[in-house]
């Protein structure tokens, strides 16, 4: 052991010399070239009673600065972690097993997009994000922060901020929240290879009966466009081939949003919902804010690093987003020997070990003419995959619109806005003080004419550059429906296949069936009912797929499949179950772990499943021995009773980095599951479920003149090292019961005690 260790060491000393370490990211480096005039420039600030900073502005440019200020003064490792992901620069920080992800992003090239995208920007946007940038490097510099918590556990202070900093963390969210849609056509090739030509039909997403699509008949944007030359017919079918596809997580995910007009509404004045499912972290993925300055009072929910009022409202207008799984991308299938004119790339990028950092570059990388990568993950025989991504299309003015929703008056202008905004891709719908509604789904939407090929794409590398995007005007979207309400809840566009293709990603509209439901269920809404329908915990895969379950579970021989007390109790359990998911259900722990179990055994997801449920006579051993699978997992004996669903149901609000030093094992009990509007995906972590994701915010708006706000966050507004989750009138506490904070405002300046601070 000695020799060995010794040995390693000598490795290390010789190596050591050769390793200069990674460099700051080159902009950094960069001279703001406005920053004369921020001498002297103030911002008065102040935290409120409901955790929201309030920042005013002697003009629209300094709010920016003061934005940049608040958020690097309370998120600034939360800052540097994304920018780092965007760039691929994590395995710095936590060593080899960022490496994966840091060589995939470094493929991708995010960062050189954004990039080339600012350089491109008019001279509003880039005072705006210049004066971004100016603030947060002001709060860097604050020895509270450079004092925090994580830059001290990981010994490093983070690089100053610039605009390509902002744009690069703006480009990876939007391509975080669109894989699904790229990653379908491997999930359904995984599907061909179990399945075969029965997988097309079995697995098709619609044709349910609890399709809720967003745009009801009438109302679909019927855009006609001509046929790609990429696609070619007949390579859906691969019968006989050697298996390939790898193995794609396909975890639900999403959010809900919608609106209600005044005719539904009890007060006669419009109401806004929005709920966003993202990953449960600590500190917590938004920062809500209340930007104040001349012709701009706004406030909402703003990503750390970005400069950009994701949802929010004005004096006007109300909006907010969610996933909307519009195919913005695609896996395409080439011949190998169409690599030849690719690009080689080998990025240098360093890891950690221990207090050192040692460079890799050895891994090559291919790129098409185009800027299109080569996934480095195996393809059919003699094929490699060639990833396109409408994200890497976006340009300057395709972003510009962002910074104009904060400002607009009416939905009709809001609806202007957004029909600019290139970054794909999100469903925002949004409503004002006069009873205007809207709904557009934003970004580059690629032409997809006629049903795409269930499965990735055949095609040569002569034709990847031939993409062309539907106009603006021909995309889903709505204003102002007879129907007056519109929803949206990562669920189809149009109800079928139209003549441009959305894709076959989106997610299943059990919550949008019951978010519908809900609406027509009161005839005229208020905040109460709209509190109810965010908060309902109702699983609407159980509610139609149970009755069909028990019906076959009845016609099973229990005793030929050892079938005993514990699975005769868990169905009895299941048939009395009011399909709730709250902490307190009994029912819920073994029926989830029982479908996952069973789709792990057979390859079967909830349509697959509820379309051979009449006739699944094939299926009886794996039911039933999944079943019992779910029961061990569960540490159910014969007389032990069933746990309930806060028990095996745990959030434990990881710290952002994914890393366990700053993990005490609380938890909260919580309710929910995938397939509630009051959404909590989890994963099965050895004894109990795990929440990942869920309401990364509640936020309901009354379109009163002004509108009148209420939210509720997952976490405190800014990132401290000790968390008391448990705490009763803590946030995390006050989100797990559904308690809303009224927003105050307007906010009347003259009567409030605020700091000022120079920037």
């Amino acid at each position: 052991m000695k020799a060995f260790s010794s040995s390693i060491w000598l490795v290390l000393v010789f190596l050591l010399p050769a390793c200069s370490g990674p460099v700051p990211f080159p902009e950094s480096a960069e001279k703001n070239p406005y920053q004369s005039s921020y001498a002297g420039q103030t911002c008065q600030t102040f935290l409120d009673d409901t955790d929201i900073t309030r920042l005013k502005a002697v003009n629209e440019e300094m709010a920016y600065a003061c934005l940049g200020w608040a958020h690097g003064k309370n998120r600034a490792f939360q800052m540097d972690y994304l920018r780092r992901a965007a760039g691929g620069r994590l395995a710095e920080l936590f060593g080899s097993e960022s490496l994966k992800s840091d060589f995939f992003l470094r493929l991708m090239g995010l960062r050189e997009k954004a990039s080339e995208v600012f350089a491109s920007y008019v001279e509003r946007e880039r005072r705006l994000l210049w004066a971004y940038s100016h603030g947060v490097n002001q709060a860097l510099a604050l020895e509270e922060v450079r004092n925090g918590y994580e830059f001290k556990k990981w010994a490093y202070q983070p690089d100053a901020w610039t605009p390509v900093d902002s744009l690069s963390i703006l480009l990876l969210e939007s391509f975080n929240e669109t894989q699904s849609t790229f990653w379908q056509g491997l999930r359904e090739e995984k599907s061909k290879e179990r399945f075969g030509v029965k997988a097309r039909e079995l697995f098709k997403p619609y044709g349910l009966p609890w399709d809720a699509p967003i745009l009801k008949a009438g109302e679909t944007v019927g855009d006609t466009t001509r046929r790609s030359q990429l696609r070619q017919p007949g390579f859906d079918t691969r019968e006989g081939e050697k298996p390939w596809a790898p193995e794609v997580e396909t975890t639900e995910s999403g959010s809900n949003s919608w609106v209600v007009g005044k005719s539904r509404s009890q007060s006669g004045k419009a109401w806004f919902a929005n709920d966003p499912h993202l990953e449960v972290s600590h500190p917590p993925f938004w920062f809500w804010v209340n930007l104040t300055a001349p012709g701009l009072d706004v406030v909402g929910a703003t990503v750390p690093g970005v400069p950009v009022m994701a949802s929010g409202f004005n004096r006007k207008v109300a909006w907010g987003l969610t996933d909307s799984y519009v195919a913005v991308g695609e896996v395409v299938a080439i011949p190998k020997e169409d690599t030849e004119s690719f690009k080689t790339i080998s990025p240098k990028v360093y890891t950690r070990v221990g207090p050192w950092q040692f460079p890799i570059s050895f891994k090559k990388f291919l790129k098409s003419p185009d800027g299109w990568p080569v996934l480095p993950i195996p393809g059919p025989d003699g094929k490699v995959l060639v990833l396109r991504w409408s994200g890497l299309n976006v340009s300057a003015i395709g972003l510009s619109s962002l910074t104009r929703i904060p400002i607009s008056q009416s939905a009709g202008e809001t609806a202007q806005w957004f029909a600019g905004v290139e970054l794909p891709s999100w469903n925002y719908v949004f409503a004002d003080t006069k009873g205007g509604l809207g709904f557009r789904a934003i970004g580059l939407l690629p032409k997809w004419e006629g049903e795409r090929p269930f499965g990735v794409t055949e095609g040569r590398a002569s034709s990847l550059g031939q993409w062309d995007f539907i106009n603006p005007k021909d995309g889903p979207h709505l204003l102002n429906p007879k129907r007056d309400f519109i929803v949206t809840a990562n669920n189809r566009q149009e109800l079928s296949p139209t003549p441009v293709d959305r894709g076959r990603a989106h997610k299943l509209s059990f919550r949008a069936f019951r978010i519908e439901e809900l609406i027509a269920a009161t005839p005229k809404h208020n905040f109460e009912s709209m509190k109810r329908i965010q908060c309902d915990f109702q699983a609407g895969d159980a509610r139609f797929i149970v009755p069909k379950f028990m019906a076959f579970v009845d016609k099973l021989d229990r005793r030929k499949y050892g079938w005993g007390v514990r699975e005769n109790h868990a169905v009895d359990e299941i048939k009395k179950w009011d399909f709730n998911t709250n902490p307190e259900c009994k029912a819920c722990a073994v029926y989830f772990r029982w479908t996952e179990r069973l789709a792990q055994r057979t390859g079967l997801d909830f349509v697959a499943f509820y379309r051979i449920l009449d006739n699944a006579e094939e299926y009886s051993y794996h039911i039933a021995k999944s079943l019992s699978e779910a029961l061990d997992d569960l540490q159910i004996t014969d007389y032990k009773p069933l746990p309930t669903w806060g028990e095996a149901h745990r959030a434990y609000f990881t710290h952002v980095s994914h890393t366990p030093f700053f993990e005490k094992g609380d938890y909260l009990k919580t309710g929910g599951y995938d397939h509630t509007i009051n959404m909590a995906s989890a994963v099965w972590v050895g004894d109990h479920y795990k929440q990942r994701s869920g309401s990364s915010h509640r936020f309901l708006v009354e379109m009163t003149d002004p509108p009148t706000g209420y939210f509720a966050m997952p976490g405190p507004s800014k990132d401290t090292e000790a968390k008391a989750i448990r705490e009763d009138s803590g946030p995390w506490r006050q989100w797990q019961d559904c308690h809303y904070r009224k927003i105050i405002f307007p906010l009347d300046w003259a009567k409030v005690s605020a700091a000022t601070v120079t920037l």
